[in-house]
């Protein structure tokens, strides 16, 4: 935190006694001052530990990743080969002619946070499976890790703990928003 009283107390012997002259000192100095303590905030403002709400997004946007994320519905409508009993045959909803298929998830402070730190990681990722695990940790930390598995056929699987997870974390992280697929591969998401 920088203060006027740096500068005044500069002056030399010859004018230290002269209120007036300590007085205009303080005058030309203070504007200075306010700005350089204003720009040191700055740099805590949109720090991405401290950033909270619009500095946050600010530092999202910069980064490359917005808050504002479209997930997919899952679960809900019918479905022919779909494994999950919910959207087989008479259960599943049948989706009507302009029915929207995906919804808009707006991720709080936190969790937006720990996306973007794993962004950050991500755009430094080589693409080796060894060094995926930082970016995952980076995101999410659960009790039982989430794996991932080089099926050596161009594919992996990504095993999420469900239980440990919340849906959002695991809607970010099914919808690719997790950057942890190497290019070419495609992955297959299994939820234990």
């Amino acid at each position: 935190m920088f203060n006027v009283e740096t500068y005044t107390s500069l002056i030399t012997n010859e004018y230290a006694d002269q209120p007036k002259f300590k007085a205009m000192v303080e005058a030309t100095c203070q504007p200075y001052v306010d700005l350089m303590n204003e720009a040191a905030q700055f740099v805590q403002d949109f720090d991405i530990d401290f950033a909270i709400g619009v500095q946050l997004d600010k530092v999202g946007k910069w980064i490359g990743q917005s808050r504002v994320l479209t997930i997919a519905i899952t679960g809900v409508f019918f479905s022919w080969d779909d494994p999950d009993p919910s959207t087989g045959w008479d259960v599943g909803l049948w989706k009507d002619v302009g029915q929207a298929d995906n919804q808009t998830l707006i991720l709080n402070d936190t969790e937006y946070r720990a996306l973007l730190k794993s962004k950050i990681l991500s755009n430094q990722w080589k693409g080796d499976l060894g060094s995926v695990y930082p970016i995952i940790d980076a995101f999410v930390i659960t009790p039982t890790p989430i794996t991932v598995t080089d099926n050596q056929d161009m594919t992996q699987t990504v095993t999420l703990p469900q239980a440990e997870l919340t849906q959002n974390q695991i809607d970010v992280i099914i919808n690719g928003y997790l950057r942890i697929t190497p290019a070419g591969v495609k992955t297959i998401y299994v939820l234990a």
